[in-house]
């Protein structure tokens, strides 16, 4: 098919195709090979104009489409493309099965291979996105979050119930189900590590031996060695008793009178303190 001059010599000129019965053209294909359709001046290989309405499960049907292109492909399934009637006239793709107010269908980006990118012409993981991410629901994690360009500094889970972050290679802290508590653990991945349980009792809490190098004060109640077979030292690491202290004084600066008793064969020994 050759568009010509009256004549009878070719031109380079658009040619126009007109199958309905209104006066502007249906299709077109300019000089340059470009194809519109809705358009006389396509701009691209093929560009399609027209209206659409805004998407919703009224436009999954299959005798008709709100879109301005339509897939269709094998087993009934359809591709809607469309954009809003008003601002900001956002583009949008709906996948259905024709099925007017029914479910839509999955769309899958690189579903063999390659990368995804928003922002970017070089994405370098399945989903590059540059500039931010809104989700208003859950976002489902594996493995962990990673700073870019740093292998060692990241964010996550290693299992079920726990949650960690590791700065510069090590694990500065772990969030954890222990023992039906909620322990917030410090110290490395082992179990000497220490930490808070919620809801309760809240306070100190250590699966292993807690050292403190510096003062540890303490302004509520305190549960020290609870479990059978557990002590409590002070100047040393290695306390072989419930409460052994060495190298140094014990300070008591309060009004009321302290009592120690310790049972020996049924009889008992009794130290009091009066505390000045």
């Amino acid at each position: 098919i050759y568009s010509s001059r009256a004549d009878g010599t070719h031109a380079t000129i658009p040619l126009w195709f007109n199958v309905s019965n209104g006066n502007a053209p249906d299709m077109a294909i300019k000089e340059n090979g470009n194809v519109g359709i809705g358009t006389t001046s396509p701009y691209a290989k093929l560009q399609i104009s027209g209206t659409s309405t805004n998407p919703s499960t009224s436009t999954q049907s299959s005798t008709s489409s709100q879109g301005i292109l339509r897939l269709h492909g094998t087993g009934g399934l359809f591709m809607d493309f469309g954009f809003l009637l008003s601002s900001p006239y956002t583009g949008w793709i709906q996948t259905h099965n024709g099925t007017t107010n029914g479910t839509g269908d999955d769309l899958a980006l690189q579903p063999v291979s390659g990368n995804v990118g928003i922002g970017t012409t070089s994405p370098n993981a399945k989903l590059d996105v540059n500039g931010n991410i809104y989700a208003n629901g859950l976002i489902y994690l594996s493995t962990h979050v990673q700073h870019i360009g740093d292998n060692d500094t990241k964010i996550g889970f290693n299992g079920d119930d726990q949650y960690e972050v590791r700065v510069g290679g090590v694990q500065a802290f772990q969030c954890e189900k222990f023992n039906s508590y909620s322990v917030v653990r410090f110290g490395g991945a082992s179990a000497t590590g220490w930490g808070v349980t919620f809801p309760s009792p809240l306070g100190c809490y250590s699966r292993g031996k807690m050292y403190v190098a510096h003062d540890f004060v303490v302004t509520g109640d305190c549960h020290l060695a609870t479990s059978s077979g557990k002590n409590v030292g002070i100047g040393t690491a290695s306390p072989g008793y419930k409460l052994e202290i060495k190298q140094g004084k014990i300070y008591l600066n309060n009004s009321n009178i302290w009592t120690i008793q310790r049972q020996l064969t049924q009889k008992y020994i009794l130290v009091t303190l009066i505390l000045v």
